[in-house]
């Protein structure tokens, strides 16, 4: 009985045992708050209340460490018994940063105006009609029977057809003369008779005759002077007008219905080249004298034009130099306007008949356009 007793109480402390160490299993106090394991009780004891785990080095890849390694080729589980309330990570020092500025989308955007670029190079044309630009271009051209001097203005030459048309005084251009004034009367620069004591009427005018034998002023480029209101109007035909023009001795061009049209002479029967039609007032292939100057394909305006010929004399008071009639003070207005033009820095203007010049380098000026006296002067 008393053995059956003593097996009965032994049993009992045993499962008693049994029991209270699967607690301390359960209950490990590590003093970490990490419980290491594979969430099933280990079948070993340090004797210390504290769970042994496996070494990473007899773990069966060789590698990996408690929180990541595998024992026998199995995925470890080992579990972290912590919440995310129990990290404490410690924030960024904000006091000294600055705050982050959105970026700049670079605001409105700059209205730059588009500007041709510069080449350099002004064209010289306020006051010319003909001749270089100063640019590699030319302010315009000449019609027959004019040739252009240095000052950019067109000077009659010889028409050896007929040198007096339109003429009733003054040279003919060709050597010769087409007649004479009264003794009351002057010859005009056009080569019409006019009384002396003539008063230039230019007023609202921008080209024509000023009435006095000169004129109000000249057109620039390709426009044409309407002398009905002494307005610079623009021609379809750019510098070929109503009359026409010889391109050369062979050739005429003409402005039919506003197109410039091309003849070649030598293609008409009995015309031999560009000639002068005193009848009609225009140029048109015919048959020329036998022999023509070179004064229009040479350019000059006076001298000896060969076949006996002159390439025409220059206004009163104006010299011959190199075949090119330039202007002198005290000389006939001729082509000189009212408004003046700048040549090597000199203005010359025409002021009471006669060419007064304001020489802009004595009195250390430019000779340039007043937009506001609508003259050239020195500035």
């Amino acid at each position: 009985m008393n053995t059956l007793y003593r097996f009965v109480l032994m049993l009992l402390m045993t499962l008693m045992l049994i029991s209270c160490g699967k607690d301390d299993d359960e209950d490990d106090s590590s003093g970490f708050g990490v419980t290491f394991g594979s969430g099933k009780s280990d079948t070993t004891s340090a004797g210390n209340g504290q769970d042994t785990y496996s070494n990473p080095a007899a773990d069966a890849d060789g590698g990996g460490g408690p929180f990541g390694g595998k024992d026998g080729g199995a995925q470890d589980t080992k579990n972290l018994d912590m919440t995310v309330n129990d990290i404490s990570v410690p924030l960024a020092d904000t006091e000294d940063t600055d705050p982050i500025e959105p970026q700049d989308s670079g605001g409105a955007p700059i209205d730059v105006p588009f500007e041709d670029p510069d080449t350099g190079c002004t064209p010289n044309c306020e006051e010319r009609v003909c001749g270089p630009d100063g640019c590699g271009s030319i302010c315009g051209y000449c019609q027959y029977g004019t040739a252009c001097n240095d000052v950019g203005a067109c000077i009659p030459v010889c028409d050896p057809v007929t040198p007096c048309q339109g003429k009733k005084c003054g040279p003919d251009n060709c050597g010769g003369t087409c007649g004479t004034c009264d003794p009351s009367f002057a010859c005009g620069d056009d080569g019409l008779c006019y009384e002396s004591a003539c008063e230039p009427q230019c007023e609202g005018k921008q080209c024509g005759p000023d009435g006095c034998g000169g004129v109000c002023g000249t057109c620039k480029g390709t426009k044409l002077c309407d002398i009905d209101i002494g307005e610079c109007v623009s021609n379809p035909c750019g510098s070929v007008g109503f009359k026409g023009a010889c391109l050369d001795k062979h050739s005429v061009i003409q402005c039919v219905s506003g197109q410039l049209e091309t003849t070649n002479c030598t293609t008409i029967s009995n015309s031999h080249g560009c000639v002068w039609n005193a009848f009609f007032g225009k140029y048109e292939c015919g048959k020329p004298p036998a022999c023509l100057p070179d004064c229009i394909e040479a350019g000059k305006q006076c001298g000896d034009g060969g076949c006996n010929y002159s390439c025409g004399d220059c206004f009163k008071g104006w010299s011959c130099i190199n075949f090119k009639c330039q202007p002198e003070a005290g000389g006939a207005c001729g082509t000189i306007p009212t408004i003046g033009i700048c040549v090597d820095n000199k203005n010359y203007f025409c002021a009471n008949a006669i060419i007064n010049v304001e020489d802009c380098n004595a009195v250390g000026k430019t000779c340039k356009y007043d937009p506001v006296k609508k003259q050239n002067m020195c500035k």
